[in-house]
């Protein structure tokens, strides 16, 4: 049989057996498609519209879509077993706004080189994946690109892709990323040299990553990284030549891909860390970085204590039932507006297009305004007036963005687990709140959130707020540094040494502490 997929100028055609799903056909035949979830049927986020044959509708579709979607056929792929020829039109790929590094670094971070040599920093995250070329002398940002890792198609989270690979699957995952990589690395070069804009030969590529995105890379097992004590294969620096990893298609150099400190303290917290300066700090600071791991480190040059603590996917619209990942049309922004005793909201978009979800930023924006409103009170339950259907944020012609109770609960467990942890950091350091120097919050989610709004919510600690800088992509920043020096790879080894790892598995006080931060009146 067959599965056509229409475009707007092209036809893929795919051969396919009965039995299969049509995301598991899509992904077979190296066709992306975003599915959060993994293909389980939770999310709702890997809509196909059938344009030809016909696809059954399940109970899955029924609590996802909404019967205009469904009469329009509109399907959940990865519930979808066609039984016969199927021509589809897959919906608007999920994308989010990858957090790049500087335009350029100083002076003093970059040593004396050849005029033409260049290299790329990478930084491989779970959610995206970001490129930059750079001319080595002068630490210019020559060129860069992102995108969303294709990964997501075997899940959002960290704990999905480990599940996949001890499945069976880790090799697709390991060519999905390196083919990734390759092509976005080519279409820069190409870009830059083919096109006699530049002129140089290529000498160098870091990459930064967590523990689990380099074990795919290099193709290690992931047998224990998801089991207790969490082994991982190798976490030290790994020097190994392009060809082994992309082949002979990227010019021919050396590959370093950044250290770790654990399974899930990985190289783009250490990375993160030199761009932040901790290797020559000896005033006590924090790193937090929030993506699907809350992923956090206290201290100085001298000795630093790290942790993860698993925040889920909400900060990125996971798991939120409208939620959408940072792109034209999701809403960023959130006020609660009263007009003669009814309330409404006024929401902005990204590009300030059409709204058609909401992402992290704008889930924090609303859980804040609904507090201050009174509409969700100290335990996270919506007033009763809302608490069936949600909170109606906006409406289009064919749908309505809600934020829900289930939306609530989501978000209380993510900002909870972080706050948590923190806390515990803390205290374990030997230190108070009002004593960190600094504090750097990385990541995409943490570039765009509203600082305010998210300590009214509990994410972060009120005696943070005059400290806190939002630093963007450190991890990418760290790579670029590694590309430019090499001694800046020297000072992350030396931060892997100084470091000591908390882990909160079985941490009692942290238990108690997650419990008591779920609620919103214990800030």
């Amino acid at each position: 049989m067959e599965l056509k997929i229409r475009g707007d100028q092209q036809e893929v055609i795919m051969a396919f057996q009965e039995g299969q799903t049509v995301h598991e056909i899509l992904r077979g035949n190296g066709t992306y498609q975003s599915a959060p979830c993994g293909g389980r049927g939770i999310c709702g986020k890997c809509k196909i519209r059938v344009l030809e044959g016909e696809l059954a509708i399940t109970e899955q579709d029924r609590i996802h879509l909404s019967k205009e979607e469904l009469s329009k056929g509109v399907r959940l792929s990865c519930c979808a077993y066609p039984k016969g020829n199927l021509t589809i039109e897959m919906e608007t790929q999920e994308q989010f706004l990858v957090v790049t590094a500087v335009d350029k670094l100083a002076d003093d971070m970059v040593e004396e080189r050849n005029d033409k040599e260049y290299g790329f920093a990478i930084d491989i995250g779970t959610t995206t994946i970001a490129v930059e070329l750079i001319h080595r002398k002068t630490g210019r940002i020559v060129e860069a690109a992102g995108e969303v890792n294709q990964q997501r198609s075997y899940g959002a989270e960290v704990i999905a892709r480990i599940s996949s690979c001890n499945e069976g699957n880790l090799e697709k995952l390991s060519c999905m990323v390196r083919n990734q990589l390759k092509e976005m690395m080519l279409t820069i070069w190409k870009q830059c040299f083919l096109s006699g804009e530049l002129e140089g030969k290529l000498t160098s590529i870091v990459i930064a990553g967590n523990t689990t995105m380099c074990h795919i890379l290099m193709g290690y097992s992931c047998e224990q990284l998801g089991v207790y004590p969490f082994t991982p294969v190798n976490i030290k620096t790994i020097h190994v030549a392009s060809q082994e990893l992309f082949g002979e298609e990227i010019p021919s150099c050396m590959v370093t891909v950044l250290p770790s400190i654990s399974t899930y303290v990985g190289g783009d917290i250490v990375s993160g860390l030199v761009a932040c300066g901790f290797h020559k700090n000896r005033n006590v600071s924090v790193l937090l970085d929030l993506g699907t791991n809350g992923e956090m480190a206290i201290g100085n040059c001298e000795h630093l204590l790290v942790t993860s603590a698993a925040a889920g996917p909400a900060f990125e619209g996971g798991n939120i039932m409208c939620g959408i990942g940072s792109v034209p049309g999701a809403i960023q922004a959130v006020s609660l507006v009263t007009q003669a005793g009814e309330n409404y909201f006024k929401v902005k978009t990204i590009e300030d297009k059409s709204p058609i979800g909401i992402c992290g930023s704008g889930v924090i924006e609303t859980v804040a305004e609904l507090l201050e409103a009174e509409i969700i009170d100290e335990t996270g339950s919506l007033d009763e007036d809302y608490f069936e259907d949600g909170v109606l944020l906006a409406k289009t012609d064919c749908s309505e963005i809600r934020f829900t109770q289930k939306d609530v609960r989501e978000i209380q467990m993510a900002k909870s687990a972080v706050f948590s942890a923190l806390r515990l950091l803390v205290r374990r350091y030997g230190t108070t709140m009002e004593s960190i120097d600094k504090v750097y919050l990385a990541g995409g989610f943490g570039f765009f959130v509203n600082l305010e709004k998210a300590i009214r919510i509990g994410l972060l600690p009120s005696q943070w707020q005059e400290k806190i800088v939002q630093v963007g992509n450190s991890a990418l920043q760290g790579a670029v540094l590694g590309v430019l020096n090499e001694d800046c790879i020297t000072d992350m080894e030396r931060l892997v040494a100084c470091s000591e790892e908390l882990s909160l598995v079985a941490d009692k006080e942290f238990s108690e502490w997650y419990m008591e931060n779920m609620f919103f009146d214990s800030l």
